[in-house]
């Protein structure tokens, strides 16, 4: 639908951005919400009041003879152009403390920031408003933060139903380790995260569990730059001498040893548990099976605390019944976005 012949009239703010508020509205009137005229004039005399006078008469001040007289200081409409997320943050709170000194009666709950996507914010919010000293210190709370931002163990969740269509590439598999969860569960350290992703890098590891997977995609049975090749020379260079590089044609990498070998057991540890649930995923079965499977992996994978969240697991019933228990719908990418928690 064409609104552009409404700039025309009224007020151009109201014609441009007022049309989700008023599909709202209408469906509330539509089921027989009562109307109450509680609007009140907020006069002129600043250029917030402005706005709001010309919003609720439905004027254009751009028609107006003469302008509003406003004083040189006033501070109810700002902008502020800044570089990057976390100085529009600190430039933030900077105001938010002006706003308190210079207006009393103003408190911390009567003020809501807005943001287009605040996920963006979010870490930048923690950083600059949890680190102010007590004297400047404000507080906060934040809401409509997507469940994915807030817990990156869910999206890793989420990432892992889709084990049957990944190609497994170096990238994925080391980005489930970057997830603190994760790594917690491997006990897998910063350090350590750093030499196994050296370790892929230099062993050539690219994509692919073995050359049987990439059979399955309809390309040559080549094992090379697989994960199964790479984990091969990483073992033969932590098992053989020095001097002997080759064992059958198998290049050992050398620069595996002493403690150095607990982080390739986490290496190994992950890419059996990502072929064991690769295979699992990629099997057809009942809800009553999928039950069983499932619940083997609570000591492969980081459990959830759905309480601790605040949310519950919703999943998509299937078409013979109502599901029993803590299940999972049917494998596959046709059902993923039918599991949504919230």
């Amino acid at each position: 639908e064409d609104f552009s012949g409404l700039l025309d009239v009224g007020n151009p703010l109201l014609a441009a951005f007022g049309h989700t508020g008023q599909g709202f509205l209408d469906q509330l009137l539509e089921i027989g919400a009562q109307d109450h005229d509680a609007f009140a004039d907020p006069g002129e005399a600043s250029l917030l009041a402005c706005l709001q006078h010309d919003l609720l008469h439905l004027e254009d001040r751009r028609d107006a003879p003469t302008a509003a007289a406003l004083g040189p200081d006033d501070p109810s409409v700002q902008i502020h152009a800044c570089h990057t997320p976390m100085r529009e943050v600190q430039v933030l709170h900077d105001r938010l403390l002006a706003l308190f000194e210079t207006l009393p009666h103003l408190h911390p709950r009567q003020v809501v920031v807005m943001a287009p996507d605040i996920d963006i914010y979010a870490p930048h919010v923690e950083a600059v408003f949890d680190a102010a000293p007590r004297e400047r210190s404000i507080p906060w709370s934040m809401a409509d933060r997507r469940l994915t931002a807030r817990e990156p163990v869910v999206e890793t969740l989420l990432g892992l139903l889709d084990l049957p269509a990944m190609r497994l590439g170096a990238s994925e598999v080391l980005g489930l380790l970057e997830v603190p969860a994760v790594s917690r569960r491997f006990s897998l350290d910063a350090d350590g995260l750093a030499r196994i992703r050296t370790w892929v890098e230099e062993s050539g590891i690219r994509w692919g569990l073995d050359g049987a997977m990439r059979a399955a995609l309809g390309l040559p049975a080549e094992p090379a730059n697989t994960w199964q090749a790479g984990l091969a020379r990483l073992f033969l260079g932590y098992a053989m001498p020095p001097e002997e590089i080759f064992y059958g044609d198998v290049l050992s990498y050398p620069d595996v040893e002493g403690t150095e070998a607990r982080e390739l057991g986490v290496l190994q540890t992950l890419v059996d548990r990502l072929t064991h649930w690769r295979a699992v995923l990629g099997i057809p079965a009942p809800a009553s099976v999928s039950t069983e499977s499932g619940s083997g992996g609570s000591t492969a994978w980081p459990t959830i605390s759905w309480r601790r969240m605040r949310m519950k697991p919703k999943v998509s019933r299937p078409c013979g019944g109502p599901w029993k228990g803590w299940v999972k719908p049917p494998p596959g990418p046709a059902w993923r976005p039918a599991w949504k928690p919230g």
